[in-house]
């Protein structure tokens, strides 16, 4: 929400169809703030508020002291109709907050009292009565409004058109600063009010925001966990994330040496580089330039050394046939044995 300063006082009276009645009309020590049927009224005294006759939604139970219908009822009886009059009301701030003391620095906690209480309410009226017109007591002026301690815009009362940022009337831009853990994730927002303007609209705001930034409306997204990895034929990295983003990483280079043939073989695919190869510099390039690709996901084909495994193979051959003559001794032997019993 953004604050307003006024660039004239605003005055709240005693609305048509509303009665403060004093008690006793000589010296009053209390008033009783009613509607024109008196199906609603309140009663407050220099202690703040005593009686209500403002029901709760179960028509039975009365309001509590500082809440939400009090502060409605009390400023619809001065004049204020909006569905938030109730909160304006109970968040005026002392007098002096123009557009001067804006811009000198003054700032909302400097002010004794941030939000008005039912007794300074029935300091109000205390010191407005006029005994002899019960039906204009009750004016409250005040030069400013605050919502936030953040900017004060401030319009024309004429016209409504828009006059400039915290009393600089050359200003008409301000900025939204993210603070916290994760700020830094966040960019600084330029907000520019040149274009608005402030009229009675019946109470209700029509300003508006769009997600995203100037090159795509509607474009901004929460921030996202990573969610997987994916390398594309190119060599590209992606990283994509829950929030529906995809972001590019990086990209894999394939080395190049002067004269490839002079690599020297390690096995296993590998190969070193040598003198007669020249050295990697250690940038690479991309090996799609000349048709090359990558493909993630697949089998390579085996590269196994054939001679070497043959050898290996017949080696063990020849360790099997070893050992089945060695069974093939042992059963004769045992037969022999058998037939000397015999």
């Amino acid at each position: 929400r953004i604050p307003i300063t006024y660039t004239t006082p605003q005055t709240y009276g005693l609305a048509a169809g509303y009665t403060i009645t004093p008690d006793p009309t000589t010296n009053p020590t209390k008033y009783t703030v009613s509607n024109g049927d008196a199906s609603k009224s309140v009663v407050i005294d220099a202690s703040g508020l005593s009686t209500t006759t403002i029901m709760q939604e179960d028509g039975v139970t009365p309001v509590e002291a500082n809440s939400d219908e009090l502060w409605q009822f009390l400023a619809e009886a001065m004049g204020q109709n909006g569905d938030d009059a109730g909160e304006k009301l109970k968040n005026l701030r002392a007098t002096g907050w123009d557009a001067a003391g804006i811009a000198a620095g003054k700032k909302p906690e400097d002010a004794a009292a941030m939000d008005m209480t039912e007794a300074q309410i029935f300091d109000i009226i205390n010191s407005n009565y006029d005994a002899g017109n019960a039906t204009a007591p009750l004016a409250i002026s005040v030069t400013g409004e605050w919502k936030d301690d953040a900017v004060s815009l401030e319009y024309s009362t004429t016209d409504g058109s828009f006059i400039g940022v915290n009393g600089v009337s050359t200003t008409s831009t301000a900025l939204l600063t993210f603070t916290g853990a994760e700020a830094t994730n966040f960019q600084t927002i330029t907000v520019d009010f040149s274009a608005s303007s402030n009229v009675n609209n019946e109470g209700t705001s029509t300003i508006s925001a769009y997600n995203g930034d100037q090159e795509g409306y509607n474009a901004g997204r929460k921030l996202g966990n990573m969610t997987g990895v994916s390398v594309q034929n190119n060599g590209m990295i992606y990283a994509t994330y829950d929030n529906g983003q995809s972001k590019l990483l990086g990209q894999i280079a394939g080395a190049a040496f002067a004269n490839a043939s002079g690599l020297s073989k390690e096995g296993d695919n590998l190969y070193a580089a040598t003198q007669n190869s020249g050295e990697f510099d250690g940038i690479g390039v991309d090996f799609t330039s000349d048709g090359g690709y990558i493909t993630t996901g697949v089998l390579e084909m085996s590269n196994v050394d054939l001679s070497a495994e043959f050898t290996s193979m017949i080696t063990t051959q020849r360790g099997f046939q070893a050992n089945s003559r060695v069974i093939t001794v042992s059963d004769t032997m045992l037969e022999e044995l058998t037939n000397l019993k015999r």
